[in-house]
C-alpha cells in the first residue's frame, strides 16, 4: 500500500494522527474504527462537537493537548479520509510483516 499524501493537513495534526493510526492497527481495531469513521464522516463537525462533550471528563487522563488536536482534526471530512487511509496503511503494513516467512 502506498503512502497517502495530503498537503492540506497541518504538520501538528499529522503527528497525532500517525500515532493514533499506529496504535489502532497494533490493537487490531482497524475494522471497527474505520466503520465508525465512515459513518461519522457525513456529519463530521457535529459529531466532533458531541465527542468533545462526552470525552471531556477523560481528557486529563488521555492528554488534553492530544485530544484537543484530534478533535479539531476530526471537524473536517477530508481529514477523516486521511485518518482512514493512514489506519489502512498501518494495518496493511502489519499484515505484511506477519506474512513474511523468513
Amino acid at each position: 500500500m502506498e503512502e497517502v499524501e495530503t498537503p492540506s493537513i497541518p504538520e501538528e495534526y499529522k503527528d497525532v494522527v500517525e500515532k493514533a493510526a499506529q496504535k489502532i492497527a497494533e490493537s487490531h481495531m482497524e475494522g471497527v474504527v474505520i466503520f465508525f469513521l465512515e459513518s461519522f464522516r457525513p456529519m463530521a463537525f457535529f459529531w466532533s462537537q458531541m465527542l468533545r462533550l462526552y470525552i471531556a471528563p477523560f481528557m486529563l487522563f488521555l492528554g488534553v493537548d492530544k485530544v484537543e488536536k484530534l478533535l479539531r482534526f476530526l471537524e473536517k471530512e477530508e481529514n477523516i479520509e486521511y485518518f482512514i487511509r493512514r489506519i489502512e496503511y498501518y494495518a496493511e503494513r502489519k499484515s505484511r510483516k506477519k506474512r513474511k516467512w523468513f
